[in-house]
């Protein structure tokens, strides 16, 4: 069977964001196990219980914990990570609703607090002392004073008999990774202070322990074994034996295996010579809790996940001559790597390219030489009995990575990772076309992005889009010198690297340039935004995302947590040392130049990268009237968890892409996200300006469950031209020509209604709505009016579906009535482009009429500029020239709308009124279709005159034809679109049946 082409972005999938919320990502998350039980515990992250981490036992796939309220996390460091331990049975784990530490064994009715209530406490990254198991050591954050500069961390004791907790180690700002040696008489840790990071300057220091009978705990001789602050980071401690210490340092350039005695004592180099990957596994330590790296049984052997290529690398490492061998595997990312004694084997999390993290057994016997030894990888079955989203898809949707090595103008190597479009139902794009390109840049910085399998990656490849991975400069898993190569330059080296990457990759045919969008989190929607106000090329993305991305450094510098209030140091400077730099390198402070259209996606309890940062580049670009869309959610901190939110930040990212590119239709395109039965508006323009001009409006349909529709009239930009024949007709035709060219003109709208809603399938009657502004109201009664020449099909389906038709600022000339020459500067007798100005500054004015009296006179409106309110500005000047030209067509208007508002028109235009609103036989045919009237308060004198005189005109024809309902926008000019679009949108629905 031939596989047809389709249009890159357009294809059809069966992957919806529903698949992205049930994703489960990998089947266990956090894999822990009991030293002495071998029993087998993971944390199972559950959207649809608000994101809580439940606590399972991985072999029966039980909940371990009685009931649903336990969220088995941690807010230390906020990222969290090592939340719990398990010994012999006994399991001691964070609570987040209030941080308090629990201890439950099976069988028991409820976990038991074992520390003081305090809600200012968090605790992490627990260790059982191995003669005194009721004993923990765990790092404890005290938010008392919760401010960055007042929030202590230390070392504490936790005594889980007499519930109390008592210090061990202070006077560092930070900790990590505290162990206990096998006989307890010594106790190895990870410590850093300001201004490093634990990847920077994290150091490695161990102690003497000693246990007092009441089981008090104290440190002697403690020494620093490891580690330098700004040149040398050390971490990951355990202990090869109770003499000796395996940590990873990078003293070399990247993270490699050393240990240190105590009894010599030494520190020395596990490789005889350094290897150029970093031993530290896929990420740096943003969270507790990692490992990647297992000592086997009698400390001779070690298995190690290194980097390379942005991929792991299992190496068998022989701890005593620093012999090694590398373990032939598939699996893309090894993380967690823990022992099972019961087993004799190492388990771990490896994720494949095309598929989910597993939970993977690694069984291997050492042998000399090392490349002679035997090993065996095997998934071990998922027992969770949750539905796969991958595995209930058909195959061949899944898009396969291609790492590139690329270079920068200045010879600097840089990375990146392709994810093509696939989709077995298409064999490519049309013709000559390369596909829309979804840029993509990894928070942190200092992260990177792992070749692992995701869905919210495939529901965009598997629709005929590309993916690209960027590993900008900074980015970790390539060595010291990559990530060094950030510091003193974020916001300029990411930046850039993205514009060099999207622009090789295109140049190499594999995105099309002009359908590139980027997007990012965290720091990486910091860079999206540097690119799209500051870089080198401001206009290379067609649309970009920030999902809480930073805008203002400055006040993040002031308004972030503990964890990184300082690393911006290594990242810029020193806040007070060059507070120049932090404003030169804002987003906030080059708003300005944002062209790109920006959707914003911010948790309104995010304490990483406040909600205040995205109000900010928010309030910039949508005050100087940029387009720019922003959803907050509720509840959401860094990084989304709740189903609902998942949902819909999935599917308003590609809805707004859509829009603004124009890509893609399939059955849910520009629909609200996981609407059902909604409603559909259909917005028509008035003169001199395009559809572009509801721009606004339109980035409310998603927040409104609506779906939005704004054409562009013929001779507008993408619509058919008039015809020579036509245009005379507009220009100097009889009244009858005139007459049946609009009826024409307003059978076509109809058809396109028609056509609409037979597209979109609407799941309930009476939902489909049409709304015209300004000129465009000569339209929609040409429409009403043209009823009984539709044809059947279409006349019955507008019947059936359509709703409401709203009138909304209609100038008096649009409806028929008796004009007054020499009150509107379109008519005025001057250039075009001087015409324009002036008619853009008198029509986007606010007037203050006299509306107090009932007598209606003319005498009571404010009809020339010189009587414009003074104390309100007219919306063209918060108009960026940019917008301007975006909603702009004054061109396309004089072929036939410059016409339409001449007197020789009003006759025209006051028989078609009649006949759409007052005729019996017009309303019989529309069969009770509902008919609103809008109009702004401050509009200009023609329009609030047109609503008096539609108001006498109904009273008029009392009760006949179909029935209108007016309502004022209260303070609104006619601009209300720009200056005020929730109001105007809330009003259109209050029109809706």
């Amino acid at each position: 069977m031939t596989v047809p082409k389709a249009p890159y972005g357009a294809w059809k999938s069966p992957i919806t964001a529903d698949h992205v919320v049930n994703s489960p990502g990998r089947s266990a998350n956090e894999l822990y196990v009991d030293p002495i039980t071998s029993e087998r515990y993971h944390l199972d992250v559950r959207p649809a219980e608000g994101g809580r981490a439940a606590l399972v036992h991985t072999e029966s796939s039980t909940d371990v914990l009685p009931g649903k309220e336990w969220n088995v996390r941690t807010g230390v460091h906020e990222y969290g990570g090592g939340p719990l331990i398990v010994r012999d049975g006994v399991f001691y784990f964070s609570h987040r609703k209030d941080n308090r530490v629990y201890r439950y064994r099976a069988g028991e009715e409820a976990p038991v607090a074992v520390t003081p209530e305090n809600p200012a406490y968090r605790y992490a990254d627990f260790d059982v002392h191995p003669t005194h198991p009721h004993l923990l050591i765990s790092i404890l954050e005290d938010h008392t004073k919760d401010a960055p500069s007042t929030i202590v961390n230390t070392l504490c004791i936790i005594d889980t008999e007499k519930k109390t907790i008592a210090p061990l180690v202070s006077g560092a700002d930070f900790y990590a990774h505290a162990r206990f040696a096998p006989d307890g008489a010594h106790i190895v840790w990870q410590q850093w202070s300001f201004p490093d990071m634990s990847w920077e300057g994290g150091e490695v220091h161990v102690a003497d322990v000693s246990v007092t009978d009441d089981a008090s705990v104290a440190l002697a001789n403690s020494k620093h074994i490891a580690g330098e602050s700004r040149k040398v980071s050390a971490c990951y401690p355990s202990w090869i034996s109770s003499d000796n210490i395996l940590f990873l340092s990078d003293v070399s350039g990247y993270y490699n295996p050393w240990t240190y005695i105590l009894s010599a004592p030494e520190a020395r180099a596990v490789l005889r010579e350094p290897i150029p990957q970093d031993f530290d596994g896929p990420v740096p330590a943003w969270q507790l809790g990692w490992q990647f790296y297992v000592v086997l049984p009698g400390g001779s052997h070690g298995v190690f996940a290194a980097m390379r290529d942005g991929r792991s690398l299992l190496y068998l490492v022989d701890l005593a001559s620093g012999d090694f061998t590398i373990l032939d595997s598939p699996y893309t990312v090894v993380e967690y790597m823990r022992w099972v004694p019961a087993e004799k084997k190492i388990l771990f999390q490896g994720s494949l390219p095309d598929d989910y993290f597993k939970t993977v057994w690694l069984s291997i016997t050492p042998a000399s030489p090392l490349s002679s030894s035997k090993y065996k990888l095997e998934q071990i079955a998922d027992k969770s009995g949750k539905p796969s989203a991958l595995a209930e898809l058909p195959s061949g949707y899944v898009s396969r990575p291609r790492p590139l090595t690329l270079e920068a103008p200045n010879g600097d190597v840089l990375y990146a990772i392709y994810w093509p479009p696939t989709n077995p139902n298409y064999s490519g794009g049309l013709d000559g076309e390369t596909p829309p390109c979804v840029v993509s840049l990894h928070g942190g910085p200092t992260s990177l992005t792992m070749q692992v399998c995701s869905m919210g990656r495939l529901f965009f490849t598997s629709r005929g889009w590309a993916w690209l991975d960027v590993q900008y400069g900074g980015s970790a898993g390539y060595g010291r010198a990559y990530r060094d190569r950030l510091n003193g330059m974020w916001g300029v080296t990411d930046r850039e690297d993205t514009l060099t990457v999207a622009r090789a990759v295109a140049a190499q045919g594999l995105a099309d340039p002009k359908r590139m969008v980027v997007r990012g989190a965290s720091s990486g929607g910091y860079a999206v935004l540097a690119a799209i106000s500051f870089s080198s090329d401001p206009a290379l993305f067609a649309a970009a995302t920030s999902l809480y991305g930073i805008s203002d450094l400055t006040a993040l510098a002031s308004d972030t947590h503990k964890f990184e209030s300082r690393y911006v140091d290594g990242l810029l400077a020193p806040i007070a040392e060059k507070p120049e730099l932090f404003k030169e390198r804002s987003p906030m402070e080059h708003a300005g130049k944002i062209v790109t259209p920006l959707l914003l996606l911010q948790g309104d309890e995010d304490r990483v990268v406040p909600k205040s940062q995205s109000d900010l580049i928010y309030n910039s670009i949508h005050d100087r009237g940029g387009v720019v869309e922003y959803q907050v959610y509720p509840g959401e901190g860094h990084g989304f968890k709740m189903a609902q939110h998942i949902k819909d930040a999935t599917d308003r990212e590609l809805a707004f892409y859509r829009r603004i590119l124009n890509v893609g239709a399939d059955d849910a395109d520009g629909a609200p996200p996981g609407a059902g039965a909604y409603d559909t508006l259909i917005l028509v323009h008035g003169l001199g300006f395009n559809a572009n001009v509801f721009e606004r409006i339109n980035a409310l349909a998603p927040t409104r469950g609506v779906r939005v529709v704004a054409l562009n009239r013929r001779n507008y930009a993408g619509s058919t031209a008039y015809m020579p024949a036509e245009a005379t007709v507009f220009a100097r035709g009889s009244a009858t020509q005139r007459r049946a060219l609009m009826l024409d003109e307003g059978a076509r709208l109809a058809g396109f209604v028609a056509a609409l809603t037979r597209r979109i399938a609407p799941q309930r009657e009476r939902s489909v709505h049409v709304v015209a502004w300004s000129l465009g109201n000569a339209y929609l009664l040409a429409m009403l009016a043209s009823v009984g020449l539709l044809d059947t099909e279409d006349r019955q389906l507008l019947r059936k579906y359509l709703s409401t038709a709203v009138l909304w600022d209609a100038p008096v000339g649009a409806l028929g009535f008796e004009k007054y020459a020499g009150e509107n500067p379109i008519t005025d007798d001057v250039p075009p482009a001087q015409r324009a100005v002036l008619f853009m500054r008198w029509v986007t004015s606010y007037y203050t009429h006299d509306l107090r009296s009932s007598a209606r006179r003319m005498s009571q409106l404010r009809k020339t500029q010189a009587e414009a309110d003074p104390t309100r500005r007219p919306t063209i000047e918060s108009m960026s020239a940019e917008a301007l030209s975006r909603v702009g067509s004054f061109t396309a208007a004089e072929a036939a709308d410059a016409h339409v508002c001449t007197a020789g028109f009003q006759g025209v235009l006051a028989d078609l009124r009649r006949t759409a609103l007052y005729d019996a036989h017009t309303a019989y045919m529309w069969g009770g279709l509902r008919v609103s009237y809008l109009w702004g308060e401050c509009s200009n004198w023609n329009v609030v005159w047109g609503a008096w005189m539609m108001e006498a005109a109904e009273i008029e024809a009392r009760g006949g034809g179909l029935q209108l309902e007016f309502k004022m926008l209260k303070g609104a000019n006619h601009f209300a679109l720009w200056d005020a679009p929730a109001q105007t949108m809330d009003s259109f629905l209050s029109c809706l049946r």
